[in-house]
């Protein structure tokens, strides 16, 4: 009889927690932009793998009107990437610049640029709001800054890939 009294009192000890609730929905950590400056040298060591050499770019004029910086352009070809910030994205000089399609969110946007030095170039543009992550730590991540980083190096790659094969000399 002992023995029944113990496991009923320990199961009268548990049943009040087996019918909780789950903890309550976490909101999701705060993100940031990978910054501008650590976009840039990924960029070039993007271009660097492809056994290309990056420098810095210039400002460009778009089909659509606008203006913008090619921030890292490919050595001896038409190729440059361009990384916008929210800061560029607010200028009035970006109204007529190229935004994603919502319905291709992961297409890749590239424009021609039409300034005389640069006429032909191609450039990829990308947006800061594209690469964020979260600066937690240990389990609670849920973006690293790796992930954000490897992200801009494979749009990068992908884009100089897709130059090769379309023939954007």
């Amino acid at each position: 009889m002992p023995r029944f009294l113990l496991l009923a009192l320990g199961l009268s000890l548990l049943a009040p927690g087996m019918g909780c609730s789950p903890p309550p929905a976490r909101s999701a950590n705060p993100t940031k932009p990978v910054p501008e400056r650590r976009a840039h040298e990924i960029i070039g060591k993007a271009i660097r793998k492809k056994k290309m050499t990056p420098v810095e770019g210039n400002e460009i004029s778009t089909q659509l009107g606008g203006k913008m910086r090619a921030d890292v352009i490919v050595q001896e070809r038409k190729w440059g990437v361009a990384f916008l910030t929210s800061n560029d994205l607010d200028q009035e000089s970006a109204k007529p610049l190229p935004q994603k399609d919502p319905k291709r969110p992961s297409a890749l946007v590239v424009v021609d640029a039409v300034n005389k030095e640069d006429s032909g170039r191609k450039v990829l543009v990308l947006f800061e709001r594209d690469y964020l992550y979260d600066d937690q730590v240990g389990d609670e991540h849920e973006q690293t800054l790796i992930t954000a980083e490897s992200a801009i190096e494979r749009d990068v790659t992908d884009f100089l890939v897709q130059a090769g094969v379309q023939g954007w000399e």
